[in-house]
């Protein structure tokens, strides 16, 4: 096994016609053949049978493959470029998982333990060591095994490792950036942003944390005045108002897909860099111990990384606060939100890659998503306290634009429903759901026609940003819902004409002077009565 295994062994019970090469000593290796799929053999001898090539792979009895399935053998495999037939290799059988140390510590490898236990008979059997890297075996008496190699050291290595050919799946803790498209179309000629590509497997928030002891951990602060504080623009605590100190800036590093989404985020709006004094962290864990040890220390990362600290709101030019929990990230409506990825080139057609994908991004992971810290995709409903406090902010709303009669409306539906969790976002300049609202529809049709919901009226709900008259958007934030009203007819939902709502831009979750803020305020949102 490879060199790097500063990783722990997790042997998973369960049956994959995937060949992984036995620990038995090593033979004279008479050939390889590698199938379309990106499995590999090595082989002492090798016939065609009919329509098939019969193969006896080392140790192993003879098996079967389709010659239509055959990618190539010997000397031609050696021919080949990093990636062919749509998938890069899988040598020996190896799956290799690559990317985001915020997925790769904890949640990927607890996600692949739940797979595996899917499986009629499964059991787990594991030896933890570093968390940075790690090879999971997963193998039953009589079965062909696979081997997955899982190394997080960061989202950015994930994409190049994709793009290599090294690795099958990638994690990430942002979305693909336009060069790394760029580069995906040009060499391998897929679109990772397509949603054969691109799989949401959860939520985090991204904490900006500050130690307990500090007197400004319940301060809003600003993105604006965060990019002052993490460049070093501002440098002592009482300049904003705390007791004096010298701040003490923590961040990820440079690979980390953390770092990118907070730079994009925090730093990049206002024309800021990270100070060059600021402590550099591989790890999550280590940043969050950091802080915790020092009352004038600011760090941020994944909200299950807060630990011992205190996450503060993130307030905004226009007034509105929000901190991070479970309503806001799940509805992504928290500034710092941030959605947790897989990868792959184009459609998995290697087997285990699929399943793998599939259940990453089905209901049943959603529970492990929560078990690991992390905001899961299921959908819930307001709590009362939250709805008060939505209700109080929205009765003060008063834009002179706005019928009266439109506000009435609004109110009062509002306080006869909960809001849902998820709210709807489309590609940008487009009418076309995005990836992760497709699945959400899924989800939401799933839970309308649960139990919980008979009987009880719901509603789509459209909202617009403010760019243009009231009266357009009014019309647009209608076609938004009507746009997740005939996805969910397509999939069985009954809805009429009446469940179909648009209030234009009231209610907005972000200032509209910034095109991230205007993207959230374009929005679908699900409310059901109480």
């Amino acid at each position: 096994m490879a060199n790097w295994l500063k990783r722990s062994i997790l042997l998973v019970s369960v049956g994959f016609a995937i060949y992984v090469e036995p620990a038995v000593a090593e033979q004279p290796q008479s050939g390889i053949l590698k199938t379309k799929d990106g499995r590999s053999f090595v082989y002492d001898s090798v016939q065609i049978n009919g329509t098939t090539y019969l193969v006896k792979p080392h140790g192993l009895t003879p098996i079967e493959i389709p010659i239509a399935d055959v990618l190539c053998l010997n000397q031609a495999c050696d021919a080949l470029p990093a990636r062919a037939s749509g998938l890069p290799a899988s040598p020996t059988g190896t799956v290799s998982i690559a990317g985001s140390n915020t997925i790769g510590a904890s949640l990927m490898p607890a996600l692949l333990r739940k797979w595996a236990e899917s499986y009629k008979d499964g059991k787990v059997d594991a030896k933890f060591g570093q968390l940075d890297e790690q090879a999971l075996m997963i193998s039953r008496p009589g079965s062909l095994p696979l081997e997955i190699e899982l190394a997080a050291h960061g989202s950015e290595t994930g994409f190049q490792r994709l793009l290599a050919g090294t690795a099958l799946i990638g994690m990430a803790s942002r979305s693909v950036k336009p060069d790394e498209v760029s580069a995906f179309r040009r060499k391998l000629d897929v679109n990772l942003l397509a949603p054969d590509s691109e799989h949401v497997i959860g939520l985090d928030g991204l904490a900006v944390m500050v130690n307990k002891a500090n007197p400004l951990k319940n301060f809003g602060f600003s993105t604006e005045t965060l990019a002052k504080i993490f460049s070093g623009e501002i440098s002592d605590w009482s300049q904003i108002g705390g007791k004096a100190g010298t701040i003490v800036i923590n961040a990820r590093d440079d690979n980390s897909g953390t770092f990118s989404t907070f730079k994009d985020l925090v730093l990049k709006p206002s024309g800021k860099s990270l100070s060059p004094s600021a402590k550099r962290f591989e790890s999550s864990d280590e940043l969050s111990e950091a802080v915790a040890k020092d009352d004038n220390a600011i760090g941020f990362a994944g909200l299950p990384y807060v630990r011992d600290n205190e996450a503060v709101a993130i307030g905004s030019s226009c007034g509105i606060t929000q901190k991070p929990t479970r309503f806001t990230v799940q509805s992504e409506v928290y500034p710092l939100t941030r959605r947790l990825y897989l990868y792959t080139p184009g459609a998995p057609r290697n087997e285990a890659v699929k399943a793998i994908v599939d259940f990453a991004t089905s209901d049943a992971a959603q529970a492990v998503v929560r078990e690991q810290g992390f905001i899961d995709q299921s959908i819930e409903f307001e709590d009362p306290q939250l709805k008060t406090n939505w209700l109080e902010d929205l009765k003060k709303q008063n834009d002179p634009r706005v019928p009266t009669k439109t506000y009435a409306a609004m109110i009062q539906l509002a306080e006869a429903t909960r809001r849902g969790s998820v709210d709807f976002r489309f590609n940008t300049g487009s009418a076309d759901l995005d990836n992760k609202a497709v699945h959400d529809v899924a989800r939401l049709a799933r839970v309308l026609s649960g139990p919980d919901m008979n009987g009880k009226a719901w509603y789509l709900v459209g909202f617009a940003d403010t760019a243009g008259t009231y009266a357009a958007n009014s019309d647009l934030s209608v076609l938004r819902a009507q746009a997740v009203a005939r996805v969910l007819r397509k999939i069985g939902a009954k809805i009429s004409n009446e469940m179909v709502l648009g209030f234009g831009w009231l209610a907005p979750v972000a200032c509209n002077d910034t095109e991230v803020g205007r993207l959230l305020n374009r929005r679908v949102e699900i409310w059901v009565a109480r």
